[in-house]
C-alpha cells in the first residue's frame, strides 16, 4: 500500500496488507487491524480500482485552493477540542472521526482528560439483552419522554422519537404532558417522517404513558400502527428509547457544565446534545455516525447516486465559547462616519441550525438569536459576570439588539408557519 497525501492516486495491495497484519473488508471497503479490529481507512472503487484518495487530473498539479464554491477547509484541532466541539463523546468516536465524517482532521493522540465527563456521566452499571432490530430504518421508532423544570418560553418537557435500526434521534419539546400536547407532538413527527424523509413507521416502542388513555388508544388505532408497551414499572424494557435518552441527557449535561450556561437554557442545550449525537460515530454502526447511516437509506431509497451521507462538522466550534456576531450597521454599512464604533456584539454559542447558522446567547437580553456572520474564541466561556459582559459590549444599543432580535423573530416565525404549513397543521 502506498499513501502520498495530495498525490493524484493512492492503490492499495491486498498482498502488502496481509503481510503487515490488516484485513480488507470487501463489504464496507474498509482496511482494519487484524489485532484489535479497528478501522484505518475507507476505500472508494474509482475507475475499476480500490484507492484510498483519488485527486482528478485537472486538481492534481495545481494549488488547492478552498472557496466558497470548492468547499471549507478542513478543521484542524487536539482530541481535547474536538472532544468539546462534538458534545463530549468517547475516546472511540473520536479516533473514528476522521473516517465517519467530513470537514474534521484529528491532531495528535487522541487521549485527554475530561473533568466534566467524570462528573456528568456517572451512572449505574445496567445489563441489557438487545431487542433484534428491525429490517429497515424509521419502521420501529423508540419514545421517550424527559421532564425539566419550566423555562422562560414554558416548556417543560421533552419527547424523544429514536430510529430504532440507525439510533437517530429527532426531539420535540412540549409545554405540558396532556393528551393534546403530546398528540400534537406526534403528528408533527409523523409527518417528518412521511414528507421529509418518506418513511412509514409501523411499530412504537413506548412506556404505558401513551396508551393509558382511552383517547391515545383510539388515536393509535387510527394511524394503524403496531404499539409494544414495556410492563409497568419496567422502564428498561423499553432499551431503546431509554438508553438514548439517557446518553442524551449526559452529554447535555456535560455541555452545561463545560460551558457553564445556566439551566434555563435546557431547551437549546438538549437541542445541540441532540444534533451533536447524531453527528458522532458509534460502535455499534461500525463507527459510523447515525446521521450517515439515517439518510444514506433514504438517499439508497430514493435512488439518489453516490448516496452515502457522511455528516459535514467543520463547522463545530467548542460549545457555550465566546462568539462575536456582527451588528446590523456593520451588515448593511450604514452610519459608515462613526469608524471607531464596533462591527461585533458579543454573545456564547447554544446551538446550530444548519452548517452556517449559529444560534447565539445574549446573557444581557437573555435572548438566543440566529446569526452567520460570527467569529469564536474557543478558549473563553461565559463566567455569570454581567459587569465583564457589559463591557466587552462597548457602545452596542439595546436599539440597535432589539432591531436585530425582531428581525430574527420575524424570520423564525416565518419558517414555524412554513413548517406548520407544510405538515398539514
Amino acid at each position: 500500500m502506498a499513501y502520498c497525501e495530495d498525490f493524484a492516486c493512492n492503490v492499495v495491495s491486498l498482498r502488502h496488507l496481509l503481510r503487515k497484519g490488516y484485513c480488507w473488508n470487501t463489504e464496507a471497503n474498509q482496511i482494519y487491524r487484524r489485532k484489535d479490529k479497528s478501522i484505518v481507512c475507507q476505500l472508494t472503487d474509482c475507475n475499476g480500482q480500490f484507492v484510498i484518495e483519488y485527486v482528478p487530473l485537472s486538481a492534481a498539479f495545481t494549488a488547492r485552493k478552498h472557496t466558497s464554491w470548492t468547499g471549507r477547509k478542513p478543521s484542524e484541532a487536539e482530541a481535547l477540542l474536538w472532544h468539546g466541539r462534538l458534545g463530549h463523546p468517547g475516546r472511540d468516536a473520536l479516533a473514528n472521526l476522521n473516517v465517519s465524517t467530513t470537514g474534521a482532521k484529528l491532531q495528535g493522540p487522541n487521549s485527554y482528560e475530561c473533568p466534566a465527563c467524570g462528573q456528568a456521566k456517572a451512572k449505574r452499571r445496567i445489563r441489557r439483552e438487545p431487542r433484534e432490530l428491525p429490517r429497515n430504518v424509521g419502521e420501529v421508532i423508540a419514545i421517550d419522554f424527559l421532564d425539566l423544570t419550566p423555562d422562560p418560553m414554558g416548556f417543560n418537557s421533552a419527547m424523544l422519537f429514536t430510529d430504532r435500526r440507525t439510533g437517530y434521534v429527532f426531539d420535540v419539546y412540549l409545554s405540558c404532558r396532556s393528551g393534546l400536547m403530546v398528540e400534537e407532538g406526534l403528528n408533527r413527527f409523523m409527518a417528518t417522517m412521511i414528507r421529509q424523509h418518506g418513511l412509514t413507521v409501523k411499530a412504537i416502542q413506548c412506556d404505558n404513558e401513551l396508551v393509558k388513555s382511552r383517547k391515545m388508544r383510539e388515536y393509535w388505532a387510527t394511524k394503524g400502527i403496531k404499539i409494544e408497551p414495556c410492563a409497568p414499572h419496567s422502564q428498561s424494557q423499553n432499551g431503546g428509547a431509554e438508553r438514548s435518552g439517557g446518553v442524551i441527557k449526559l452529554k447535555a449535561r456535560a455541555l452545561r457544565m463545560a460551558a457553564k450556561l445556566p439551566a434555563l437554557l435546557w431547551v437549546e442545550i438538549y437541542k445541540a446534545a441532540v444534533y451533536l449525537y447524531n453527528r458522532t460515530p458509534k460502535k455499534s454502526l461500525g463507527w459510523r455516525s447515525p446521521y450517515e447511516d439515517f439518510h444514506t437509506f433514504v438517499a439508497k431509497k430514493d435512488g439518489i447516486p453516490n448516496p452515502v451521507r457522511k455528516p459535514q462538522i467543520s463547522h463545530l466550534r467548542n460549545y457555550g465559547c465566546k462568539a462575536f456576531a456582527m451588528t446590523n450597521d456593520a451588515l448593511k454599512k450604514t452610519n459608515c462616519l462613526n469608524k471607531l464604533e464596533p462591527n461585533a456584539w458579543i454573545g456564547y454559542l447554544v446551538g446550530y441550525d444548519s452548517t452556517n447558522i449559529y444560534r447565539v446567547w445574549n446573557p444581557k437580553l437573555n435572548r438566543v438569536i440566529c446569526v452567520r456572520d460570527v467569529t469564536f474564541n474557543e478558549d473563553e466561556f461565559y463566567n455569570g459576570d454581567l459587569d465583564s459582559f457589559k463591557d466587552d459590549l462597548l457602545n452596542v444599543t439595546k436599539e440597535e439588539m432589539d432591531e436585530l432580535i425582531r428581525t430574527c423573530e420575524i424570520h423564525n416565525d416565518e419558517a414555524i408557519l412554513m413548517d406548520l404549513l407544510n405538515q398539514g397543521l
